[in-house]
């Protein structure tokens, strides 16, 4: 077996065979004197020796004190620390379940070196019992600190192997035995050392029968037997100065290449040769020369790559104004095809000069836009919307979007309903004209009022005649109780309201509208107020100016208390309406005359005319 010992390890372990060496008796002719001892792995196990000592990773070298079995590693477990805790293991095969022991041997002056050897050892006088053991480490007085070796005047001295059996037979027992404790040996002398029987120090001889077997023979430095200079050669390469002549035993000796070559071609040396050469080198790939290929609408940088290694690309620039990436390969001293090109970059826009009705464009109107890009346009308050304008390689598209006044659509009815609200204003769907009262048609000829309150752009107004007829209308189909002279009683009552209204809202449409509406409405009340009423009459649609309220109080009507009989009801007119009347002449139109009646939000709250009605 072979065995490393770092510097210092192993001080310890060999410093307390320092005992007077024996008298030395001649030994057998072929033999040579020695000394020696026997001791146990670890002289002081509270140093942490096996984890400093690199003998720790050779099994079967050591032993220790029988301390129990749980102080005992069992591979691949690492030392478990457990019994007295005198050992602390990191390696698996520190330990063998066998108990060994070891031995530290020291030739005498004259005796030849025994390293790398297996020797045959008997304790002098004893020529029955002899045992072959190998030689571990051979350490010269200022080798490592002096870690393997002390200076006895008598030589140098080694670590021999001496497991189970080959102790067994030099001691005369067996130190394998269960039990056995090498404080049972002999008292150990202070540093902790384990000598062996006797007085520590044996007498022995011992003589070479061969080369080691068991491994390389390593010294304190973790080496074996050196290697000569190396005489493998490399192609394309050469070992460096001297050929690493006198490596230790593990070392690697690597060749440099030659220009233009590369690679790493090396040799270790594994006790005293050299093992075959790994590695080669090889042709380095060539450089290239400056690229001459031209770029059109480019230019390759300062030198044009001149010199680039293989599989080094070379970019070019684009002028300005192209866009493009080209580049080419070095590959092995030649450049590849050049890949890529300069192509024309898109226009940019300027400055955008369409305009937007009731919106503007971003300060700068978007001047300098890349192609591609939008100029999004802002609207006015009030007024909402996205306009936008595309540039497309210098030139702007049209715009698209608008700015509309803010309010949106009506949430408009069905033409036959109330009308529908946006923002607190009423308004019918397109084509429909609005009532103040609700109410929307989609005959502009039927009677209704748009009014200020509906919003611009959806209804359309009927004219101030169809108010009038309207008014007639509704009018004329005012409830009755039967009584002529109360119902015309009421009816010059209203007209009457109607023209003071339209007297105080001359100046105001809006007023004036609101005045007759208000009249109409109280002459209603009071005509339902008469008694034996036969229903509340259906809300009127107020005419939207005072010229409209004039046509509701014809010249000719007749006086407050003359009384008028009650013709039977007309019919209702199947065809359109009458034209309107004149502004300066109005005259009331019959009730034959009249167009049919407007929709009402609620037909439950509009009955039928009596039967009876008198004419008005």
């Amino acid at each position: 077996m072979a065995l490393r010992c770092p510097q210092g390890a192993a001080l310890l372990l060999l410093v307390a065979v320092l005992h007077a060496a024996p008298a030395l008796a001649a030994c057998p002719s072929g033999w040579y004197q020695a000394v020696g001892t026997v001791y146990d792995s670890w002289p002081q196990p509270r140093s942490k020796e096996c984890v400093d000592y690199s003998g720790c990773e050779w099994a079967g070298m050591f032993a220790s004190k029988d301390a129990g079995s749980n102080n005992k590693c069992s591979a691949p477990a690492q030392w478990l620390n457990g019994g007295n805790g005198d050992f602390n293991c990191r390696y698996p095969d520190c330990i063998v379940n066998a108990w060994s022991v070891a031995a530290t041997f020291g030739r005498t002056s004259g005796a030849p070196s025994i390293l790398g050897r297996q020797i045959e050892v008997m304790v002098e006088g004893k020529t029955t019992a002899t045992a072959r053991v190998n030689v571990i480490d051979q350490c010269g007085d200022d080798d490592c600190d002096n870690c393997c070796s002390i200076n006895t005047g008598s030589g140098k001295w080694t670590l021999i192997d001496m497991e189970k059996w080959p102790a067994s037979r030099l001691l005369g027992f067996n130190p394998t035995a269960p039990g056995f404790d090498i404080n049972d040996v002999a008292t150990p002398p202070a540093g902790g050392s384990r000598p062996g029987a006797g007085s520590g120090v044996m007498a022995l001889c011992f003589r070479d029968v061969g080369a080691e077997t068991t491994g390389s023979i390593n010294t304190c430095n973790g080496g074996g037997r050196t290697c000569a200079a190396i005489t493998a050669t490399v192609a394309n390469g050469a070992w460096p100065a001297g050929a690493c002549n006198g490596a230790a035993s593990g070392a690697s000796c690597t060749a440099i290449c030659k220009t233009g070559f590369t690679g790493s071609p090396k040799a270790t040396c594994t006790n005293g040769a050299w093992s075959a050469v790994s590695g080669s080198c090889t042709a380095a790939p060539r450089t290239c020369a400056a690229i001459t290929a031209t770029v059109a609408n480019g230019a390759w940088p300062f030198g044009a790559c001149n010199g680039a290694a293989s599989g080094t690309t070379c970019p070019a620039t684009c002028n300005s104004g192209f866009t493009g990436s080209p580049k080419a390969t070095c590959t092995n001293g030649a450049w590849s095809a050049v890949s890529g090109s300069c192509t024309a970059a898109p226009r940019t826009c300027a400055a955008i000069t369409a305009t937007v009705a009731n919106g503007a464009w971003p300060f700068g109107a978007c001047n300098g836009a890349a192609s591609g890009a939008t100029c999004p346009a802002t609207c006015k308050t009030g007024f909402t919307g996205s306009p936008k304008a595309t540039c497309t390689n210098g030139a702007w598209s049209a715009v698209s979007g608008s700015c509309t006044k803010s309010g949106g659509t009506c949430s408009g009815p069905s033409t036959d309903g109330t009308c529908g609200t946006q923002g607190g204003k009423k308004c019918c769907a397109s084509g429909s004209c609005c009532s103040q009262y609700g109410w929307c048609s989609d005959r502009p000829n039927d009677p209704a009022y748009c009014g200020t309150g509906c919003q611009v752009g959806y209804g359309s107004c009927a004219p101030k005649s169809a108010v009038a007829t309207m008014m007639s209308d509704v009018v004329g189909r005012l409830p009755t109780n039967g009584t002529a002279p109360a119902t015309k009683k009421a009816l010059r009552k209203a007209r009457r309201a109607a023209r003071r209204a339209a007297r105080n809202a001359a100046a105001a449409q809006q007023g004036a509208a609101t005045a007759v509406a208000t009249a109409d409405s109280a002459a209603i009340v009071a005509a339902t107020a008469e008694p034996a009423a036969p229903a509340t009459p259906e809300p009127l649609a107020a005419p939207a100016t005072a010229e409209s309220a004039a046509l509701l109080s014809p010249a000719d009507s007749p006086a407050p208390d003359a009384p008028a009989a009650s013709p039977a009801p007309a019919a209702e007119p199947s065809g359109p309406p009458p034209a309107p009347a004149s502004n300066t002449t109005a005259t009331e139109p019959a009730p034959s005359a009249l167009p049919a009646e407007p929709p009402s939000p609620n037909p439950a709250d509009s009955p039928a005319p009596a039967s009876d009605a008198p004419a008005p």
